[in-house]
């Protein structure tokens, strides 16, 4: 899902012209992402689980962020924190 969304930027990139964030060219990249996922999951349910997983993105780098305390423990980094960093870089 990450990868197939990563492809569509007016999906994610609010730095795009609205004319190219349409509601109806949005749903159009969700049907293509449906598609090319082999319609194994509907349009509801991947858009909740791209909401989920740019929340849990946003909360790992937040934390990655702040300084750790004198104690200094490591923070598990999350599976998904590579393939989300293209976020950052708008």
């Amino acid at each position: 899902l990450i990868e197939e969304i990563h492809k569509r930027p007016p999906l994610w990139n609010f730095k795009l012209p609205l004319s190219e964030r349409t509601m109806q060219a949005k749903k159009k990249l969700w049907e293509e992402i449906k598609t090319a996922m082999n319609n194994t999951i509907d349009i509801a349910t991947m858009k909740k689980k791209w909401k989920s997983l740019c929340d849990t993105y946003r909360t790992y780098k937040s934390k990655q962020q702040k300084p750790s305390g004198s104690a200094g423990t490591s923070q598990k980094k999350w599976v998904h924190f590579e393939r989300m960093k293209f976020l950052s870089d708008m």
